[in-house]
């Protein structure tokens, strides 16, 4: 864990965190900040980082779905779901199989009905790009 994580309390992490969410606009600073607290020891925040990282309308960003998907290892099985759940804007059918693998080898009910969510979603949305072409 770098300074950044250990030097912040968990309000002050809380804060920054709602500061990136209200933005219309997610700059290369917030995706700096975004990836040192996807490290942090606290899972509450790493599934904060996870869900923000959803709230992107498209996982065009190669690193959020970078961090998402080193987040779809984690050992907290909530911060496991919301990677699951957030991977949902992903055009990536690898991720669709990473998704997969979560389904079948989940032990947590959570991380296996977000990861057929997402799968799903995913599917569908590739399908209905293929059509339009």
């Amino acid at each position: 864990m770098d300074n950044f994580s250990m030097t912040l309390s968990s309000e002050e992490k809380y804060n920054i965190l709602n500061k990136i969410r209200d933005s219309d606009f997610l700059n290369e600073k917030d995706f700096t900040i975004l990836k040192r607290l996807s490290y942090d020891q606290g899972e509450e925040i790493r599934a904060e980082v996870a869900e923000i990282l959803g709230d992107i309308d498209s996982l065009d960003n190669i690193e959020a779905e970078n961090i998402l998907i080193r987040l779809l290892t984690d050992k907290n099985d909530l911060v496991r779901a919301c990677a699951c759940d957030s991977l949902r804007n992903s055009h990536s059918i690898e991720v669709v199989k990473l998704l997969m693998g979560h389904i079948k080898q989940s032990e947590d009910y959570l991380v296996r009905g977000y990861s057929v969510d997402s799968a799903a979603y995913i599917i569908r949305r590739i399908k209905n790009i293929n059509r339009e072409y």
